[in-house]
């Protein structure tokens, strides 16, 4: 991922394509202490074993607690730790405070930091400054924070993750089975094989809002720190809300027909980012906001898996490749390429690929000189009652590429009672 310079390229902020955005406030620096250990010797079966335990001051427990009583409520939640180089399920507690519209809290009592994330509404527009000046007056005025720890804020706040996001709006019901047959083929890893496809609702990891609809596909790493590709149906999770009650009818409509793409960027991907050569960019909210950063991090982990050509159906890239200039015994084998992925999936076909040395060379012909995608979507498809169809599409826009998705700016906000005149346009069909 190589890129211009960020004070040469200069800041575009980003008013529209970051989601949700995670801050952490150490509660150390904030008060303005330093964390220090202590030895201690802990009796075992075997004898005695010598840990380390953070000293925690009376003042940096006070604000803990003083902060806790402002409508904090203790939750649970299963995560992946990893104990000897293993990974195993392990149950941590957390305390937590949805009261303030576009802000919640989140408190973790094993680190002693804050974690403030903040939703879209409340981002959309806004760089640092404002961004800062308003958790400043939460702090102060909802946490009850003196100035003396107010002065600290800046200091002890760092971004800790930030969610990239673009939705598609597909336009029936075939459009929709035919990006989940593309989602379905697409590559089993991306990252070098770091991160895998998995399927949400077998895995159970996660506690979301709407943990009892269907996630469609989710990317992700075994020690889930670094960053996530997900795809989902955001309808479906717009619907289970406003069944209880988080939203309005309006809200409900603005996400009709709505497929979500998201990258999330979590902290370990943060600081390895701010180590990486020739990126070397600090963990500052504007450095991330800037648009031309969270389209390159986005397109990174998106395009790996659903590369950037437009979809076809089969036998229309079949027509493609045999009306082409390439050879005829490399039509053929190309061919033969695009069938075995549509049938088996990526994955699966360049595992099996007769001309296993050239796969990715064959893929990059069909990408780069025939601009073709190698996924491709059938010649039938299936609808909810199981009945089978003729494709009538021959092509459809590739969902993930910023052209064919929704959008909010400054100058042209998508406002929820206007989603029946923008659902006959064009430009919001991604089409």
């Amino acid at each position: 991922m190589a890129r211009v310079p960020y004070d040469i390229a200069g800041k575009s902020i980003d008013t529209g394509y970051t989601d949700t955005m995670n801050l952490s406030t150490d509660m150390f620096k904030l008060v303005g202490e330093i964390r220090e250990h202590k030895e201690l010797e802990i009796p075992t079966k075997k004898g005695f074993i010598r840990k380390r335990k953070l000293i925690v001051p009376f003042n940096v427990s006070d604000l803990i607690s003083s902060i806790l009583n402002t409508d904090f409520e203790e939750y649970e939640k299963w995560i992946n730790k990893k104990v000897k180089g293993k990974y195993k399920r392990e149950k941590q507690i957390y305390h937590i405070n949805y009261t303030l519209k576009d802000y919640n809290f989140y408190y973790n009592p094993r680190t002693y930091y804050l974690s403030i994330m903040i939703e879209h509404q409340a981002l959309l527009g806004n760089a640092k400054f404002e961004i800062m000046n308003n958790i400043r007056d939460i702090f102060q005025n909802y946490f009850g924070l003196e100035d003396k720890y107010l002065k600290n804020l800046d200091r002890a706040t760092k971004l800790s993750r930030i969610d990239y996001k673009r939705d598609h709006r597909y336009i029936d019901e075939q459009h929709l089975s035919l990006i989940k047959f593309i989602v379905e083929i697409a590559p089993d890893t991306i990252g070098n094989g770091n991160y895998e496809k998995l399927d949400e609702r077998d895995e159970h990891l996660d506690i979301e809002d709407f943990d009892d609809i269907e996630y469609m596909k989710k990317y992700k790493s075994l020690s889930n720190k670094t960053a996530e590709f997900v795809i989902y149906d955001k309808q479906l999770e717009q619907e289970d809300k406003f069944r209880k009650g988080k939203i309005t009818q309006e809200e409900l409509e603005y996400f009709e027909k709505v497929i979500r793409f998201e990258v999330r960027i979590k902290n370990e991907k943060l600081k390895n980012l701010k180590r990486k050569e020739n990126w070397g960019l600090d963990k500052d909210i504007d450095n991330y906001k800037d648009e031309n950063i969270a389209d390159e991090l986005f397109n990174y982990y998106a395009e790996q898996a659903f590369f950037s050509e437009p979809f076809y159906r089969l036998d229309y890239a079949i027509r493609l490749i045999y009306n082409s200039e390439q050879k005829p015994n490399m039509r053929k084998k190309l061919v033969k390429l695009v069938k075995a992925i549509n049938e088996k999936g990526y994955t699966r076909a360049k595992q099996e690929y007769e001309y296993k040395h050239s796969f990715n060379n064959h893929i990059s012909i069909l990408r780069n000189q025939l601009h073709i995608n190698p996924l491709t979507f059938p010649t039938t498809w299936n609808d909810k009652e199981g009945n089978t169809h003729k494709t009538t599409y021959t092509t459809i826009p590739n969902f993930i590429q910023k052209d064919n998705c929704m959008y909010d700016s400054n100058e042209e906000v998508i406002i929820p009672s206007k989603l029946r005149e923008l659902i006959e346009q064009e430009k919001y069909k991604g089409t």
